[in-house]
């Protein structure tokens, strides 16, 4: 997946197609629920006709968009539609063989349309620096970093293509190869090593608390501490997924789930419920599209430590992960662990190796 990825445009979509991306998919979302709910079925399995369900109905009935670094912020749908009469004015003048004078009237057409295009264009550059001007104005005199907010983004935006990465003593400066400096760099970072500095008191407050959890979890009766996931618990967390987000690895959007109605939630209840009983997440839920952003403060760009990772998880992996969250104590211990909750247990026990 690149930048240039095709994505459904969600922000363009009105009641009809959200009505029609239901429809698609009620039939084989039951089908999968009733599945779950009476086979054996592994979690890996679920989980693959999931996203296949999901991106089949949405790539049937949701409008595409592509993103686009050069789109300008004074792009308004005036001056699109603008732009859109002056190209249609040309290919018309092109399929006449371009001919000259104002005696055609296909070249005639085209200069107006031109002429036009470039005084809607001219007039929203003014209006939208005229508005940059009055926001910076307005914040100098309220909040000071609301000003330097405003003027930093007022500035040419720099490239975010990383040219070169020096790594080991290499020089990286292919796609293919930058990417695997980064990955191996950050794979180093994130891989513990036991060393003679390691705190031994801190360990052994881990490995009591953990021990302590573990019981505390393993006495369930193969449910989390909150009982059996609830349809309603997986609606809300649903209803309070925001939506414009990055998806993960597998193009799943907080849409795709937003949208799906009541068909998906009763099927993620019950693939929720599924990972609990079988003790194991999917196999996908292990891996993430690693972004390294620049710290800035005049770092060299050609260093890996000048780099910040984030990682773009999938979408239901996380809804999974962090919206459920019972009370849950370990008092012996010292570890007031009210906030993990479910995640503890998701993380610790039911994991197990599967979250290495």
């Amino acid at each position: 997946m690149n930048s240039y990825s095709k994505f459904p445009a969600w922000h363009k979509i009105n009641d009809d197609h959200i009505r029609k991306y239901q429809e698609h998919m009620d039939v084989p979302i039951e089908l999968l629920t009733d599945r779950i709910n009476s086979d054996n079925l592994d979690v890996d399995t679920v989980n693959t006709e999931i996203e296949s369900i999901l991106h089949e109905a949405a790539d049937s009935v949701i409008p595409k968009c592509v993103f686009n670094p050069y789109t300008k912020p004074y792009w308004t749908p005036d001056v699109k539609k603008a732009h859109q009469m002056e190209r249609s004015m040309r290919k018309r003048w092109l399929a006449n063989g371009r001919p000259r004078g104002m005696s055609h009237e296909s070249y005639k057409h085209y200069k107006k349309a031109k002429y036009e295009f470039r005084n809607v264009q001219n007039a929203a550059y003014e209006q939208y620096i005229q508005k940059c001007y009055d926001d910076i104005n307005e914040a100098a005199e309220c909040d000071i970093r609301l000003f330097w907010k405003l003027v930093k983004r007022c500035k040419p935006s720099t490239s975010r293509i990383y040219p070169e990465i020096i790594h080991n003593g290499d020089t990286c400066n292919d796609p293919e190869s930058i990417a695997n400096a980064f990955m191996d760099y950050f794979s180093n970072i994130c891989t513990t090593n036991n060393t003679d500095t390691f705190d031994a008191s801190k360990k052994q407050f881990i490995d009591s608390a953990y021990s302590e959890i573990l019981n505390t979890c393993c006495n369930s009766n193969e449910n989390l501490p909150g009982g059996v996931i609830k349809e309603s618990e997986v609606r809300d967390i649903v209803k309070s997924l925001m939506r414009k987000k990055a998806s993960g690895h597998d193009k799943i959007q907080n849409e795709h789930l937003i949208y799906g109605g009541e068909v998906l939630i009763r099927c993620l209840t019950s693939f929720f419920n599924l990972i609990v009983k079988k003790g194991r997440v999917p196999y996908d839920w292990k891996f993430g599209l690693l972004v390294p952003l620049f710290k800035g403060n005049n770092k060299p760009k050609t260093s890996p430590d000048s780099y910040r990772p984030i990682t773009l998880l999938p979408c239901v992996s996380k809804q999974y992960i962090c919206g459920f969250a019972p009370d849950l104590k370990a008092s012996k211990s010292g570890l007031q662990a009210t906030w993990y909750g479910r995640e503890f247990h998701n993380l610790i026990v039911l994991g197990k190796n599967e979250y290495k």
